[in-house]
């Protein structure tokens, strides 16, 4: 049997993991964003904490139903601080996230107001690799697959996830995904793919920056 004081601090060490790891998706979303020169706007700031939470709310969800159903090797959650996991309150370093997400918009919006005003031309692409039309209309949508390693989180998926109900329910979300053909529904389902998969993290983590920017990029329109 495990002491009082040792379970709040098997506690508090799984808590600051959680933290660490919301921490950094949010370094990747803004690495990712800066690497591409993606603008920081509110539609984007929101999906992207909207992302982090369901994933901290679906990792305090698994260690009370782990610890309730008294799995081996679960962390064990202290009786003096279940009455502080009510509800979406006490997210480990969420506070820290939405700071820092906040920062990285308001520096981004001035970044972006203070470059000297340019000429502005119309560039009308349609499709992947096609030409520019230079002050001409062309009335198109463009929404590009490529890039996006779909197939190999894919595999991944099929490889990693054990349970087969578990595993079909995240390729399902996964296959939504990739058939969002607008920006607005293709950040819902984003983020329904994250909450379907927050408990295999480590093995979608490396595609959550591209999964990102391919949501950001969908339904480029011209007119």
């Amino acid at each position: 049997m495990r002491s009082g004081h040792l379970q709040l601090a098997e506690w508090n060490l799984s808590q600051e993991l959680t933290g660490n790891m919301a921490m950094g998706y949010l370094e990747a979303a803004l690495e990712t964003c800066a690497l591409y020169n993606i603008w920081l706007d509110e539609r984007l700031c929101t999906g992207i904490k909207g992302a982090i939470k369901e994933f901290l709310v679906a990792q305090r969800k698994n260690a009370l139903l782990h610890d309730a159903q008294r799995l081996p090797g679960a962390v064990r959650v202290p009786i003096s601080v279940r009455q502080q996991l009510s509800g979406d309150s006490n997210l480990p370093r969420f506070n820290e996230v939405l700071i820092e997400l906040e920062k990285a918009r308001v520096e981004g919006t001035r970044d972006t107001a203070q470059k000297e005003p340019q000429v502005n031309h119309v560039f009308n692409v349609h499709g992947p690799n096609a030409r520019v039309n230079i002050d001409s209309t062309d009335n198109s949508t463009n929404v590009v697959h490529q890039g996006m390693p779909f197939s190999e989180l894919r595999k991944a998926i099929e490889s990693g996830v054990s349970d087969g109900v578990e595993r079909a329910a995240i390729l399902q979300r996964l296959s939504d995904l990739e058939a969002a053909t607008d920006r607005e529904s293709g950040a819902g389902k984003y983020q329904a793919f994250i909450a379907a998969a927050a408990d295999h993290m480590t093995l979608i983590g490396p595609y959550l920056p591209a999964l990102g920017h391919w949501v950001h990029n969908l339904l480029v329109t011209t007119t």
